[in-house]
C-alpha cells in the first residue's frame, strides 16, 4: 500500500471511467498544449488516490473533410499508456467553422464501460457542431452528413448514466453565436458542467471537484433508490406517486433533512458577461431532443441574434500524430486572413490537490475571461435527484 494521507477521502474504492474528446482541428493549435497538460495533471491526482480505480481513454475527432474523422484509443488503466495517447492529440484538418462534435460524442457510446462505473466525458472545443443553424460557413447546415444528431446522442448519455463536462476554448466558443449556449447545454442535461479552457490554471482542480461530485452521488445512488421508492408509497394518497417532479423535489428535501450532503462543483463569472437570455437558451437547449428542435427554438424566439458573425474557431489543414508530439503545432493564415487567438495562458504548476470535505476557493485566475470554481458543501439538490432517477430507470428497461 501506499504511504501517506489518500488523495480522495471515500467511504469506499469508487470506479472511474474517464474520457477524454477533443476536437483536433486546425484552430485548436495554439490551445491543444494547454488542454494536454492540464488533462495529464488531473490524471496524475486521481492515480495517486487509493480509492479511485480508474480507467482512462481519449479520443480525438476532426471534421468530414479530412482523412480521418475519429481517433479513438480505448480504455486503458496505465496511466503512462492513458499520456501519451493524450500526447498524440494533435491540431489540424477542418474545413468549415463547425466541427464533426457529433460524431466526436457518438463515438464515446461504443467504449465499453464497465456497468458499475462513474462514467465521465470531458469534452475539449472551440467551435460548435454542424447543424446548429446559427453558424457562419456550416458546409451542413442540416446536421451530420452521417445522420448523427448530438440532442439524441446525449440524451442516451443521460440514459447510460454518462456525465459530460464541456470544456469551452474561450473566447473562439463565446464568440459564437449560440455555441457556448449549446455546449452549456449538452452538460447540463446530463448534470455535468460548461468550463471555459480560459481558465487554465484552474482546469484541473474544477474537473476533480467535478469527478468527487459525481463519484459521491454514485456512491448515495441505493440511498436516493430507497429515498424515491418511500416518496412514492406516500404520495400514493394524492395521486402524485408518478408525478416525476413532484417526487424529486421531495426526495430532495427529505435527504437534506437526514443530513446527507455532497461537494458540489459551483463556477461564477467574473468579468465574463452571460446575459439572461445566454442562460434561459442553455436551459431549453437542455430540454430538446433533436438539433431540428434546437434549431426551431433559436429560430422561432431568438431569431435577432441568430445573425452570420465571423467566428476564430474551426478547422484548417490536416494533421494527427502516431507519434507522441510534446510540442504546441502552429497554423499558417490562410487566403481569407484566418488567424489563429492568443496562446491560452500556461497552466501553472499543479498545487496539491485533496478530495475533502472542506470548502475550497480556488483564486480566481487573472485573464480576459475572469470565473471562479469552488466546492460547497450542500444538500443533493433536486436536479440531481431527478438526473438520478432517471438513470435508474433507464437501467431497469
Amino acid at each position: 500500500m501506499r504511504q501517506g494521507p489518500s488523495v480522495l477521502q471515500m467511504e469506499e474504492i469508487s470506479l472511474l471511467d474517464l474520457v477524454f474528446l477533443c476536437d483536433c482541428t486546425g484552430s485548436m493549435g495554439s490551445y491543444i498544449s494547454s488542454a494536454q497538460q492540464n488533462i495529464k495533471d488531473m490524471m496524475i491526482t486521481l492515480q495517486a488516490s487509493e480509492k479511485v480505480d480508474l480507467r482512462i481513454a481519449v479520443i480525438g475527432y476532426e471534421d468530414h473533410c479530412d482523412p480521418q474523422l475519429l481517433h479513438v484509443m480505448d480504455f486503458t488503466d496505465s496511466i503512462n499508456t492513458a499520456k501519451s495517447n493524450v500526447d498524440r492529440l494533435y491540431a489540424g484538418g477542418g474545413g468549415d467553422t463547425p466541427e464533426a462534435v457529433e460524431d466526436g460524442l457518438n463515438a464515446v457510446l461504443a467504449l465499453p464501460f464497465r456497468k458499475d462505473a462513474a462514467k465521465i466525458v470531458i469534452i475539449v472545443a472551440d467551435a460548435p457542431p454542424h447543424g446548429l443553424g446559427a453558424v457562419n460557413g456550416d458546409n451542413y447546415p442540416d446536421g451530420c452528413p452521417l445522420g448523427v444528431d448530438p440532442m439524441v446522442v446525449c440524451r442516451q448519455y443521460l440514459d447510460n448514466g454518462i456525465i459530460l463536462y464541456s470544456v469551452g476554448v474561450e473566447p473562439p466558443l463565446a464568440q459564437s453565436t449560440f455555441g457556448r449556449a449549446w455546449f452549456t447545454g449538452i452538460a447540463m442535461m446530463t448534470g455535468g458542467r460548461y468550463v471555459p479552457l480560459s481558465d487554465a490554471q484552474s482546469l484541473p482542480k474544477v474537473l476533480i471537484f467535478g469527478v468527487e461530485e459525481e463519484l459521491r452521488l454514485k456512491q448515495l445512488e441505493e440511498q436516493v433508490n430507497n429515498m424515491e421508492l418511500n416518496v412514492r408509497e406516500d404520495f400514493k394518497e394524492m395521486n402524485l406517486e408518478n408525478d416525476e417532479e413532484a417526487v424529486g423535489a421531495e426526495v430532495s428535501k427529505r435527504l437534506g433533512e437526514a443530513g446527507i450532503k455532497v461537494n458540489t462543483l459551483n463556477v461564477e463569472s467574473g468579468n465574463v458577461v452571460i446575459d439572461e437570455k445566454e442562460k434561459l437558451v442553455s436551459k431549453l437547449i437542455s430540454d430538446a431532443g433533436t438539433m431540428q428542435e434546437v434549431r426551431d427554438l433559436l429560430k422561432t424566439h431568438y431569431q435577432e441574434q441568430a445573425v452570420q458573425q465571423p467566428f476564430i474557431g474551426g478547422g484548417y489543414g490536416y494533421g494527427f500524430s502516431d507519434e507522441v508530439v510534446s510540442a504546441p503545432l502552429s497554423m499558417e493564415p490562410s487566403e481569407e486572413g484566418f488567424s489563429l487567438p492568443a496562446m491560452a495562458p500556461a497552466p501553472a504548476p499543479l498545487a496539491e490537490i485533496k478530495f475533502s470535505s472542506d470548502i475550497s476557493r480556488p483564486v480566481a485566475p487573472s485573464s480576459s475571461s475572469s470565473y471562479s470554481h469552488y466546492q460547497e458543501e450542500c444538500s443533493i439538490s433536486k436536479e440531481q435527484v431527478s438526473r438520478m432517477m432517471h438513470r435508474s430507470k433507464a437501467a431497469k428497461k
